[in-house]
């Protein structure tokens, strides 16, 4: 059984001291396909809840895996109603081998990393070592990536943490300013939402119901917005939302669907919740104090006009609504 290269183990390291979830992801799958070339693709599945169905591969790297997706999702499912679900299973399909591992738990989803390799029918030994090469690989992704979790997500709700945030946005503007230097406007929306009269909930049902309550929504979050979306829990009740690749006349539809949405979920003993979203577009000449400031103003403006809304920033300063903000003065309401 040959070693683990020692230059992917400090690769994975660095990406790790980086508190770089994204880049763990998408730099370790092509290493480990240099580092075995019998590796035909590699997907991370994430499963939502106990459903026994596979959403697509949130990365994939590799040939077409359209072949096997039934297979997977079939298997994935034996995974799940077993008593020991972080057990894995070996299947021949022709040619090729599949792993499914089961990773770690994030509140109520399941992720699984799979591979298919290439077994070579006149040396099983050889294929064997390369499948526990892969198994012990996918626990050093796993508790690296738990590791990342552990210091950049909210304990309650599994979402991006305020430490997270600030780094993430801090990167994203720097980014943004160096792709678009002569683009004022990135295609891309940032939003802070409130959950509405969230005091009264803890008065009237208790702290714990309003965990639950966070919890839930931080959930609905999860499964409504796209993977590629950032999710934080930003502080108390407040979440912010960072949609990425998407154009001004959609933002304020996405965020419309998921404040009906959220009107219309039931909170188990708490009934009906309701939201107030404050949005802006993202604009890299804009320090992240700023880019804050203007969807909290629009937020502020929301829950003074009956709550259960939203308000984009620069509509409110067209339609003269807000004054805009500048580094001299605050906002005022007219």
């Amino acid at each position: 059984m040959r070693h683990m290269s020692p230059g992917l183990l400090h690769k994975i390291a660095q990406l790790t001291l980086n508190k770089e979830e994204e880049a763990l992801t998408s730099a370790f799958f092509p290493m480990m396909r240099s580092e075995y070339p019998q590796i035909q693709a590699i997907a991370l599945y994430r499963v939502k809840g106990c459903e026994q169905t596979v959403r697509d591969p949130e990365s994939l790297y590799g040939d077409d895996f359209t072949d096997y997706q039934a297979d997977l999702s079939n298997l994935i499912g034996d995974l799940l109603s077993t008593n020991n679900p972080d057990s894995y299973r070996q299947k021949d399909y022709q040619d090729l081998t599949l792993l499914v591992k089961k990773l770690n738990r994030e509140k109520q989803q399941l992720y699984f990393l799979a591979f298919l390799y290439e077994a070579k029918a006149d040396d099983s030994t050889d294929s064997d070592s390369v499948f526990m090469q892969l198994l012990c690989l996918s626990e050093i992704y796993s508790n690296h990536r738990e590791m990342i979790s552990l210091n950049d997500k909210d304990a309650l709700t599994g979402l991006y943490n305020r430490k997270a945030f600030d780094h993430r946005m801090t990167r994203l503007l720097n980014s943004a300013q160096h792709r678009r230097a002569n683009d004022k406007y990135l295609e891309a929306c940032f939003a802070i939402m409130d959950i509405d009269h969230f005091k009264k909930i803890n008065d009237s049902f208790g702290h714990l119901y309003g965990d639950e309550v966070l919890l839930h929504f931080a959930q609905q979050m999860q499964q409504f917005f796209r993977q590629d979306d950032l999710l934080f829990r930003y502080g108390g009740e407040e979440f912010v939302v960072i949609l990425k690749n998407i154009d001004k006349t959609s933002e304020k539809n996405v965020f419309e669907r998921f404040r009906k949405h959220i009107e219309s979920y039931y909170f188990p003993q708490v009934g009906t919740v309701t939201v107030s979203i404050g949005m802006t577009h993202l604009n890299s000449s804009l320090s992240q104090n700023e880019i804050v400031d203007r969807a909290d103003h629009a937020l502020y403006y929301i829950k003074e006009h009956g709550r259960n809304n939203i308000a984009c920033y620069e509509t409110l300063v067209e339609e003269g609504i807000l004054k805009e903000i500048n580094i001299e003065s605050d906002i005022e309401l007219f």
